[in-house]
């Protein structure tokens, strides 16, 4: 893959899920980019996703800051509107933002994946609907600072609401980054009697690098 991510969608296929210990062979992912180890000088893909996660509290009041933020959410949103058949469903496809580490109600939260499903909808009108019915009941500690990737864990502190939209077809859950599937599997768990019928699909921004190769997604989510 080049730099940054070559700019198609790829899937996480049978050879290499086995690299994320928490998802089953029957999940079906997506990821865009492919974050390596390093900051975000690092790679073209690390500055996006390091974008995308510009910390709303340190930040709050740096316009010139979060501007960059704003356009990481664009970028990941125009992807997903891309990804995003044409064809005739009975519904419109859902979009369930996954949570993040505060809770709605904390004066920090960040909003950047309600955001990004939101600007979808923009972009898709009539075919995209927004469910914005996860929430954390207590506030974590990120994974990458020590927060757990047990699903078991993380689907007990997991608030999930009562969705507008009570039938579809397919569910994209979307994340920013995987790296072991653990919030994923926690989520989709949580979401999964709400949608009994529905295909839900994993949606990253970005994965973390591993040795492996991939496949290329040739027909979205099919």
């Amino acid at each position: 893959m080049a730099e940054g991510g070559s700019p198609r969608w790829w899937k996480i296929d049978r050879i290499e899920i086995a690299n994320y210990p928490y998802l089953c062979t029957d999940d079906l992912c997506y990821y865009y980019l492919e974050r390596s180890h390093g900051t975000w000088k690092e790679s073209e893909a690390n500055r996006i996703v390091s974008n995308f996660q510009r910390s709303v509290t340190k930040y709050h009041d740096r316009a010139d800051v979060l501007c960059y933020k704003d356009n990481a959410i664009r970028f990941f949103a125009e992807r997903i509107a891309n990804l995003i058949a044409k064809k005739k469903r009975a519904c419109p496809l859902v979009i369930v933002p996954m949570v993040t580490s505060k809770p709605k109600s904390h004066c920090w939260y960040d909003d950047r994946l309600v955001r990004t499903a939101q600007t979808v909808a923009s972009l898709r009108p009539g075919e995209v609907a927004v469910c914005d019915i996860l929430d954390v009941v207590t506030e974590t500690s990120k994974a990458k600072l020590g927060g757990s990737r047990n699903p078991e864990e993380i689907e007990r502190n997991l608030d999930v609401g009562v969705p507008d939209c009570p039938e579809a077809e397919v569910v994209f859950l979307i994340d920013d980054v995987i790296t072991t599937g653990g919030h994923f599997a926690a989520c989709r768990n949580a979401i999964r009697p709400l949608f009994p019928k529905a295909k839900i699909v994993g949606v990253f921004l970005a994965r973390q690098k591993s040795g492996y190769e991939y496949s290329v997604v040739e027909f979205p989510y099919e």
